[in-house]
């Protein structure tokens, strides 16, 4: 995982930093994805409603883009925003996958009601473990 960091800051997660990317998700106080807003809303109902919140008049920035923080494990959102942004990431049963990914990938596609990648982390495990 490529970050650029200082000790005790937070991490912003090069794959997953977007240079045109319209929002800011923080997982816990360490991890920063910026990432696309429609995207997170097209794939989460979760994420459609909570954009759609009327925004406070001096919101939270990082580079101009609005910050959303998340109370989830920043592993756990690590591999829930590749698997969202890189298709090759997270594929379907039978590609090997470590159970680190499939349980993050599970556990917020739950949450955030992600229909396509609670499915296939379910097939996952009920095939391979």
């Amino acid at each position: 995982m490529d970050v650029d960091s200082q000790p005790n800051e937070l991490q912003r997660i090069q794959d997953l930093w977007l240079e045109d990317g319209n929002i800011v998700i923080q997982a816990e106080t360490s991890n920063q994805f910026r990432v696309y807003r429609g995207v997170l809303a097209a794939r989460s109902p979760v994420f459609r409603d909570m954009f759609s919140f009327p925004q406070p008049p001096d919101p939270e920035l990082v580079d101009g883009c609005p910050l959303v923080s998340l109370p989830d494990p920043a592993p756990h959102v690590t591999v829930f925003l590749r698997a969202i942004f890189d298709s090759s990431f997270f594929g379907a049963f039978s590609a090997p996958t470590e159970y680190s990914i499939i349980v993050g990938c599970l556990r917020l596609s739950h949450k955030y009601e992600v229909d396509y990648l609670r499915r296939r982390a379910l097939v996952h495990l009920s095939s391979g473990y």
